[in-house]
């Protein structure tokens, strides 16, 4: 396909592409893709690094035009409201079979803790502490809740916020000193994803568990910009 033939029903508006840059490493993989992909096809592609909650306001306020990190079900918070006025449109699934919670390594898991009611059964042993990422995130609300709520035993618990990096280099030293640690785990992840860890069970309707990945756009984006509109649709990676 042409730079001329990708680009020729498309006006120049178009020509610029905005999107989201969230700062997990999994979507900086596949806005990154995308942004090649982007380039080789004559548009501008444009990452923007912002919050979840952000980039949801910036798409309905129309100061961003590309979102290919929308984890549901745990994000269904983050997006109701934004899909009911209709100011942010889902239109497709980037990827399927991955996963999401709670996870610990799998010596802790070895040792007895399988479900998330188990944590409470050893709070000593984790210091009372479970590790999330950047305020905000769906991940550490589920978190928060659960702490809140008596049926998950996590009473006296406390969520250590920090960053996607933060949190793994916490993991990796408790690791290494076969320490006990649950954190905020995903998959497909590129470091996570070599770790010996073990997804905790028993999580519920919380949000976490069996997860997809959805791509989102501004209201009337695929309508104004056709061919850019029908590549990002069209964009899948696989788990």
């Amino acid at each position: 396909l042409s730079t001329s033939a990708a680009f020729a029903g498309d006006p120049e508006s178009c020509k610029a592409v905005r999107l989201s840059d969230v700062g997990w490493t999994d979507i900086q993989a596949t806005t990154g893709v995308a942004s090649v992909l982007l380039t080789a096809l004559g548009y501008e592609p444009q990452v923007i690094q912002l919050s979840v909650p952000v980039t949801m306001a910036s798409l309905k306020n129309k100061d961003l035009d590309v979102f290919l990190g929308n984890w549901m079900p745990s994000m269904t918070a983050d997006i109701k409201d934004y899909t009911a006025d209709g100011s942010v449109e889902t239109i497709s699934e980037n990827l399927s079979g991955a996963g999401y919670g709670i996870v610990v390594p799998t010596y802790v898991a070895d040792a007895g803790v399988k479900t998330l009611t188990d944590l409470g059964k050893f709070k000593d042993k984790f210091d009372g502490k479970i590790y999330g990422i950047e305020a905000g995130n769906d991940g550490n609300r589920i978190i928060l809740d659960m702490i809140k709520n008596p049926k998950d035993n996590l009473e006296g618990f406390e969520l250590v916020e920090s960053s996607e990096a933060g949190m793994l280099t916490q993991a990796e030293q408790s690791m290494k000193n076969n320490e006990w640690i649950a954190f905020l785990g995903w998959t497909p992840h590129p470091v996570m994803g070599a770790m010996k860890i073990t997804y905790l069970d028993g999580m519920g309707d919380s949000g976490f568990g069996a997860a997809t990945v959805h791509t989102n756009v501004r209201k009337g984006y695929t309508t104004e910009c056709p061919n850019v509109g029908k590549f990002i649709a069209n964009l899948k990676v696989q788990a």
